[in-house]
């Protein structure tokens, strides 16, 4: 779906005046085992961390649980593409998008990455709407 080439901009400047700071960390499948110094196994996920500025979490809304796949004790938010750090600014670049069983620590607590999906600005990803759960 392609908004307003002004989305891009828009969800930064809400979410940095009115989001919350999470740590959004991606577990990337690596095509060959890599060696963890830190625990000194050969693994096949490596995982890259960031602090990002998301829209305040928030529970699904009706229409949303009727859907089936989303449960009440989910939490849906909007994580803007632009302004992310430099460890995950690759998911601003094509196929690379925020997926699946990535991780993402809200006040302490981890959540896990159910569904993601993208909103373009024109040709620019301009957001993604996140679905996590416990």
């Amino acid at each position: 779906m392609t908004l307003d080439k002004r989305a891009r901009e828009t969800a930064f400047r809400l979410v940095r005046k009115l989001g919350k700071d999470v740590t959004y960390t991606r577990v990337i499948q690596t095509p060959e085992p890599v060696y963890n110094e830190a625990t000194g196994l050969f693994e096949s996920t490596v995982e890259v961390s960031g602090t990002v500025r998301v829209e305040p979490p928030s529970s699904p809304k009706p229409e949303q649980l009727r859907e089936g796949q989303i449960t009440a004790a989910d939490l849906i938010f909007i994580l803007p593409a632009k302004g992310l750090p430099a460890t995950l600014a690759a998911m601003d670049t094509p196929g690379n998008d925020p997926q699946p069983n990535d991780k993402v620590a809200i006040d302490g607590v981890t959540w896990t990455v159910k569904f993601v999906t993208v909103q373009y600005s024109g040709l620019q990803k301009a957001y993604w709407d996140l679905v996590v759960g416990r």
